[in-house]
């Protein structure tokens, strides 16, 4: 059709009055249009109009005003711009009600739905200069106003139609509206708890106020006033009826007056309410009414040469009681004109009205007139109160502490185990348990339940609209938010919404009453993972960071009061089964997502095509180190291939650390994420890294039906971490098993995540969860890039500055290997003993020492943790120049450092004790004595690491080669002694800071020069004895004795302390 621009799967038949649409399922797109062109809406032909005829249940029509062809910018959510919308339109859709103007996010409002057998339309209600006014009409009646910014020369109808198929009657430009009246008062603009007869508007129950409009502004020659009588206040009517004018745009959830360009008289409180303010205007006692009383509302046009009385112009809006003046006031008309109001607050509410009464003398008018000229604003009786604005954001709302608990003031400790809010609660209010979660205690749960000792009457109502939030929140934050709204916390929401992190979030399944949600977290590195379940079947999870220490279940509620039971960590609810990626059903999948035998699919036809996730419980591992996905897609046929058409909704698959649906370029905006994927619709594998990202075309394309898979190579290394550590690992892509990209990439702590993602109906896939992975060949150029990035990154982070970890580091996550230098410390054997909780902090030491050049060993977790460790822990000893021990509060509780001190002893090897977190010294237990005796070589790592480092090298240097270095030490007498050693047992360096902190490691080796092994005694010196000789048949043991015995003291006149 010569006027008619529309897609090649839409049919135009009769001169373009007939539209039909086709299903569309097999078209690379899932939406059509149909524009007119021929020429645009305007003053002479206002108005166009659509007849639904045939529907399909899926197959959702927006008509509207457009210069473009695309009425929804955000119907396919990818990367590409070139469908976004930039230009102003407006949109009414059929399947949720919603009338948008596409090119502005957040611009939806809601109104009735259409469908079969309904006539939609849109009409111009009004032109200026900069926009144009238009009207939604639905079966003859007005249901909505926007404000478009169209030329007046592309205001032209357009309908889109998703998925088909659809049939049309349409009627592009109609030079005849629907006739619309103020008089008639069914044209009237009002929502669904308003009821009218010919004279009458009722308000039935409702929780709010409404407000009902004329369909149009004062009629020319009218006499620009109307009343209405009240015939019923409502129950307990504090404020409203209310008569007033509104602009052409208002909400019919606020009384006239309580909005942006709109003024109110209200009965109940005799108050004239205008634009915004808080309180408004206080009349005389006089103006307040009742049932039986009529009010009007009028307006004088200031300047009547005026021809248009729409246009923007100073008026008097005038109010009457019973036909007396009680109120005017100047204001400035806004654009398109005031249309009469009606404002009903209480329900039961009901007026009468009187749309053709005449106007009241006003013998005032002309001085009314003359002083909205002269510049003075509002006036009138009482005068204008006006009101601060708040323009501050929400406060930090401190909670309350009482039997360890922290909550908002309308919640309270809870009674027993289950917490109820005392009324409604405005806003988001949260109770914590302070009693952090663990790697013992990880788990807790809580079920809406009804609290029937103190239930009101209408409790299964409240309980239905309120709303709960479970999860994690943390020491000292705000009890005025849910958890999961500020960083570092995590909630899962009645109505499905997981949020972490201060607004990331992504949509799971929703939870009622009587469902039973639990809370678990797996400990990993530096990130904790937090999985929800409900009533045991897994729902969602989410990386976690932050510290441990305050990991606090909390609860939030909003709105209603709910009542919640809650098992908290320290009763130990039973934890969940452990979710297995071999059982396809535990796999999280988002709304939408449906499990058809073996395959995922969507479940319906949607308009807004959006990523969709699948992802497994569990991610790769060595045990578990490939996974492929068959791709059944029309798209990705031969066929489609070939036709050329650019693909906005195929599927993609990879690996991921997230949780949530996200674009490539919303990934690499995130610098948390660790990403790779294959993206089918432009055939290319995207990734995000800690080094960067980029999106790499492939050589082969993905068909519909073949075999993708992603696979994971660990590289060996010192110290290998676990599986789900942080480390470089090489990620590999397979078609049909042929190897097509690889790439070496840092694996997130707790590790990466097989993730498909659907966008359109029809498209389906099936997991492959237990195939073997191909044959890798030679990968030692693999290999050797893992080790490169290995490499970069630590110079990175060096380069950065976050070498420098905290000690909540170091027990977070191991070291990464670092390169030994070739120098004279190569020779020098050093093992690091630990137990297993303290095996991260000694990688640092590792790392440490092996780059100023020492060759160290450190037994793997898995080795401390076994049975077998006795027969590691003595090739260790034997083969090592010098001991590190790893020391902390659970020393008196080792397993093997009695084994290893021991042994130690035996092979006379010199101990260096390693004080990674502060003891009282020497620690009690049965390991206490021997301690005791390393006094004068432990290194204290709390307070400066690095300079811990140091102290062993320089230690070793002098230790190593001189066999067992126990002594034991007897403080005699002197401040002076008592000193040296207070800070030999504290181990500060810096205690003696104002005289000489090196004053007791010089006093030790003025005595090893002088041959001595005491000093500042107040005894004659005495010959040095004799020390015993060695010879191969005597113990350990005897030497020891031998040698423990007192010798020669030097330094008269001095007091110190003794070494024996």
């Amino acid at each position: 059709m010569a006027n008619l621009d529309y897609s090649d799967p839409v049919e135009v038949t009769d001169g373009g009055k007939i539209i039909r649409v086709r299903d569309l399922v097999e078209e690379a797109d899932h939406t059509v249009y149909v524009r007119h062109t021929g020429a645009p809406l305007s003053d002479t032909q206002p108005y166009f109009r659509v007849k639904v005829v045939q529907q399909a249940k899926d197959a959702p029509i927006a008509i509207g005003v457009s210069s473009e062809t695309d009425l929804d910018a955000n119907d396919i959510e990818d990367d590409d711009d070139e469908h976004k919308r930039n230009k102003d339109a407006l949109a009414y859709f059929s399947d949720n009600g919603a009338i948008a103007t596409p090119a502005r996010k957040g611009s939806e409002e809601f109104v009735q739905t259409y469908g079969q057998g309904d006539v939609v339309g849109c009409l111009v209600d009004f032109h200026s200069a900069r926009k144009s006014l238009i009207c939604v009409i639905k079966n003859d009646r007005i249901i909505y106003r926007r404000w478009v910014s169209i030329k007046a020369e592309v205001l032209y109808p357009i309908i889109n139609v998703w998925w088909g198929p659809v049939e049309l009657h349409v009627n592009w430009l109609n030079q005849s509206p629907p006739s619309l009246s103020m008089n008639n008062l069914s044209d009237w603009c009002m929502p669904d708890t308003v009821t009218s007869d010919d004279e009458h508007f009722s308000l039935r129950t409702s929780p709010r106020p409404v407000a009902i409009q004329s369909p149009f502004p004062w009629q020319e020659g009218s006499a620009y006033y109307f009343e209405l009588s009240i015939v019923s206040m409502g129950e307990d009517a504090e404020e409203g009826p209310v008569i007033g004018l509104t602009a052409a745009i208002y909400s019919d959830e606020k009384l006239p007056g309580k909005t942006a360009e709109t003024i109110g008289y209200s009965a109940a409180n005799n108050r004239i309410y205008t634009d915004t303010p808080p309180t408004g205007v206080e009349l005389n006692e006089e103006c307040r009414c009742s049932d039986g009383d009529r009010m009007g509302c009028g307006i004088l046009f200031v300047d009547n040469t005026k021809e248009n009385k729409r246009d923007t112009q100073k008026v008097v809006v005038y109010f009457t009681k019973n036909g007396k003046v009680v109120h005017h006031a100047a204001m400035d008309q806004p654009v398109g004109g005031f249309y009469p109001s009606v404002g009903l607050a209480a329900a039961g509410c009901s007026v009468k009205m009187d749309l053709g009464c005449s106007a009241p003398s006003l013998p005032n008018a002309a001085e009314w007139c003359k002083k909205a000229t002269s510049g003075f604003g509002m006036f009138g009786l009482g005068g204008f109160v006006g009101g601060k604005i708040n323009q501050q954001g929400p406060r930090h709302e401190e909670g309350e502490q009482k039997d360890g608990f922290c909550f908002a003031a309308n919640i309270g400790p809870p009674s027993g185990n289950v917490i109820r809010p005392r009324d409604s609660v405005k806003g988001h209010k949260l109770i914590q348990k302070l009693e952090t979660l663990s790697r013992e205690q990880p788990y807790f749960t809580a079920v809406m339940v009804d609290d029937m000792t103190e239930s009101p009457d209408n409790e299964s109502e409240k309980d239905s609209e309120g709303i709960v939030c479970i999860g994690i929140s943390r020491q000292g934050q705000t009890v005025g938010c849910f958890p999961g709204n500020l960083v570092d916390t995590i909630g899962y929401e009645t109505d499905g919404e997981i949020t972490s992190g201060g607004g990331r979030s992504t949509k799971t399944k929703s939870f009622t009453r009587g469902d039973v949600i639990g809370c678990y977290v797996e400990y990993f590195d530096e990130v904790k993972i937090v999985q929800f379940v409900k009533n045991g079947d897994l729902v969602g999870m989410a990386p976690l960071s932050g510290g441990d220490q305050d990991l606090f279940p909390s609860i939030g509620f909003a709105r209603e009061p709910c009542g919640v039971r809650v098992t908290w960590p320290s009763s130990k609810p039973k934890l969940p089964d452990m979710f297995s990626k071999d059982n396809i059903s535990s796999w999280l999948k988002s709304p939408g997502i449906k499990l058809n035998g073996n395959k995922f699919c969507i479940q319906k036809k949607l308009r807004k095509l959006k990523s969709l996730q699948i992802k497994s419980p569990q991610p790769l591992t060595r045990a578990w180190s490939f996974y492929e996905v068959t791709v059944t897609c029309a798209l990705l046929s031969k066929d489609a291939n070939r036709s050329g058409k650019k693909l906005h909704t195929t599927p993609s698959i990879g690996l991921t650390n997230l949780a949530g649906e996200f674009t490539f370029k919303k990934l690499c905006d995130r610098s948390e994420a660790r990403d790779i994927r294959f993206y089918c619709n432009t055939n290319s594998i995207g990734y995000k890294d800690a080094m960067g990202h980029a999106l790499h075309p492939v050589n082969k394309k993905l068909e519909s039906g073949d075999r993708l898979g992603f696979g994971i190579v660990y590289p060996a290394v010192k110290n290998q971490p676990g599986d789900r550590a942080c480390q470089v690992i090489v990620v590999y892509c397979t078609i049909n098993g042929d190897i097509i990209y690889h790439r070496a990439m840092e694996q997130p702590a707790g590790g990466f995540y097989p993730v498909t993602c659907l966008f359109k109906y029809g498209d389906d896939v099936e997991i492959g969860n237990q195939c073997s992975p191909p044959v890798l060949g030679d990968i030692s150029s693999w290999l050797k890039e893992a080790e490169q990035l290995r490499k970069d990154i630590h110079k990175a982070k060096k380069a950065a500055g976050d070498h420098r970890q905290t000690a909540a580091d170091r027990k977070a996550r191991p070291a990464s290997p670092v390169e030994r230098p070739k120098n004279n410390l190569n020779k020098k054997k050093i093992y690091i003993h630990c137990d297993p909780e303290r095996y991260n902090e000694a990688t640092y030491i590792q790392a440490g020492l092996e780059e100023k050049g020492f060759t160290t060993s450190l037994l793997g977790e898995d080795k401390l943790n076994s049975s077998k460790i006795a027969k590691e822990l003595l090739t260790c000893v034997k083969s090592c120049d010098l001991l590190v021990c790893c020391i902390g509060p659970e020393i008196p509780c080792s397993k093997h450092t009695t084994t290893v001190l021991a042994l130690t002893k035996e092979y006379r090897k010199p101990v260096l004790p390693a004080i990674l977190e502060h003891v009282d010294w020497p620690p009690s237990g049965e390991l206490q004595e021997e301690l005791d005796m390393f006094t004068m070589d432990k290194i204290e790592f709390t307070e400066d690491f690095q300079w811990g480092i140091g102290q062993v090298e320089e230690k070793s240097q002098v230790l190593i080669g001189k066999g067992y270095n126990a002594k034991k030490i007897v403080v005699k007498d002197g401040d002076a002694a008592k000193l040296l050693y207070s800070d030999a047992q504290k181990g500060s360096k810096t205690m003696n800071k104002s005289s000489d902190p090196d004053a007791l490691q010089r006093a030790i080796d003025d005595a090893d020069k002088r041959k001595a092994t005491s000093f500042g005694s107040n005894e004659p010196a005495r010959p040095r004895s004799t020390p015993p000789t060695k010879t191969s048949t005597e113990a350990p043991s005897q030497l020891r004795a031998q040698s423990a015995q007192p010798r020669g003291q030097v330094q008269r006149n001095s007091k110190a302390c003794v070494l024996l």
